[in-house]
């Protein structure tokens, strides 16, 4: 039972630190959004915005008029990096739904 109580507070551990990683990152990139006086609306984890299936980290200048989405990522391997492109083409494909050909929301 020892090494399954290891690998629990391991993974905590790593939930932890990808935690503070990510609020670092989307404090920088809110601090850029700031600095250059561009309004935006930061999204909750896990909110429900309407139009989005899961809620980008961002969305300049809001939810009602989206011109741009952020998605605030880091990558360590391979596999995550996968995850995080498909995540990416799947707003894009999101945006151009219900518009004419090459003409995106």
């Amino acid at each position: 039972m020892q090494p399954l109580l290891q690998q629990a507070k391991a993974a905590w551990q790593w939930l932890d630190v990808n935690l503070i990683v990510s609020t670092h990152l989307e404090a920088t990139i809110e601090g850029v959004l700031v600095g250059a006086h561009v309004s935006y609306r930061k999204t909750k984890r896990a909110e429900t915005v309407p139009g989005f299936d899961q809620a980008p980290d961002f969305v300049v200048p809001s939810e009602f008029n989206p011109q741009v989405v952020i998605e605030a990522k880091l990558t360590e391997d391979d596999g995550t990096a996968r995850d995080k492109v498909t995540r990416i083409q799947h707003l894009a494909a999101l945006s151009m739904e219900g518009q004419p050909e090459g003409t995106p929301k």
